[in-house]
């Protein structure tokens, strides 16, 4: 039996039209209230990773789970390029260690995918919508502050697909700059979660290093730029209403990967509509312990500093199993727990 009065989802990204996929696949209704003109509109076409490695199982086949069909421009990432300031890896994946995806509002992409298979629910997307917290069940609506900044292009190229990684401060401080190619596209971006205002200068300096390391060729450039928010301490439920995504802060402190906790909250929030549950406690027990392990590991990541960068480079080169190797350090992490409170402390964000 459907309920009298719509559910309101602020934000179409992931995060909002996985729960109202979620929703109407129990009967409910659902307005989806989206400010721009369309899904995706943060991003223009560019590549991003789907990560695969802070569970063991699949994301694609998380995403099934969810009730999502992953529809989408996939192509698995088993090949990485891995470099610090003065060492280099070349790595094979025995699986995929991330999907290779496509962000934006055009055919193919992740989110033209989810808006398609919410339409085909029957669910009503109103674009150039807004929705104040107070009328909305769901708060979908994406980053609110800067706790790391993206800086890069897209462009065409005649490159050799390819998926690399630079750790180095002088790149990236305290964060990563990366470049992935595959059918003739590329995009290169340094992610910085320090020193912001030096994001241009970081974007040059990462040009020229990849240059130098792998050649490159970059024709019709389009430059872009992002922010996102990752904040264990924000509440998950205000009143009636429900946080997912990175309007609640959910999202890997370490490297910035949100996509798959966005999709997974977006569900939990979904299902305590259904179930009466309690949406908080759904989303602690599937994610907190892997997010409280992202912000152990942001910890370390800045305390190692140029010389840890080397170490976790060479390090993962030399596992064994390479999806193991960074699956563990997401859902194994021991006695590294007990740093949790002091990591809280040491990692102030925003910055």
């Amino acid at each position: 039996m459907q309920q009298s009065q719509p559910i309101s989802i602020a934000g179409a990204g992931p995060a909002g039209l996985t729960a109202a996929i979620t929703l109407a696949r129990a009967g409910h209704r659902i307005i989806v209230h989206e400010r721009r003109p369309d899904v995706g509109m943060r991003f223009c076409d560019d590549y991003q990773a789907l990560e695969n490695w802070t569970s063991e199982e699949d994301v694609l086949d998380t995403i099934r789970r969810l009730g999502i069909q992953p529809d989408f421009y996939c192509q698995p990432i088993t090949r990485l390029s891995s470099y610090g300031p003065r060492s280099a890896a070349q790595v094979t994946f025995a699986e995929p260690h991330a999907y290779l995806i496509r962000r934006g509002a055009k055919p193919g992409s992740l989110d033209s995918a989810l808006k398609r298979q919410a339409l085909d629910l029957g669910i009503d997307i109103r674009f150039e919508s807004v929705l104040t917290e107070a009328e909305t069940d769901i708060v979908a609506v994406g980053p609110r502050q800067a706790c790391a900044i993206a800086v890069g292009c897209v462009f065409d190229t005649d490159m050799n697909e390819q998926a690399a990684v630079l750790l180095d401060n002088r790149l990236a401080p305290k964060g990563y700059a990366y470049l992935l190619v595959a059918e003739g596209r590329g995009t290169l971006a340094t992610v910085l979660y320090d020193q912001f205002s030096a994001g241009k200068a970081c974007l040059e300096r990462t040009i020229d290093r990849v240059q130098n390391l792998v050649g490159l060729t970059m024709r019709n450039v389009q430059h872009f730029g992002g922010y996102g928010t990752f904040d264990l301490t924000r509440p998950l439920v205000s009143g009636r209403r429900r946080y997912v995504g990175e309007a609640a802060g959910l999202q890997d402190n370490l490297f910035g990967f949100g996509i798959r906790q966005a999709m997974v909250s977006g569900h939990l929030a979904a299902r305590s509509i259904i179930e009466g549950s309690q949406y908080d406690r759904l989303c602690r027990t599937s994610l907190g312990g892997q997010l409280r392990a992202s912000l152990i590991n942001r910890y370390w990541y800045e305390f190692m500093g140029q010389p840890g960068y080397d170490l976790l480079v060479r390090l993962s080169s030399r596992a064994r199993n390479q999806r193991n190797f960074w699956s563990r350090i997401y859902t194994k992490p021991m006695l590294r727990l007990l740093l949790y409170p002091l990591a809280r402390l040491a990692i102030r964000r925003p910055r």
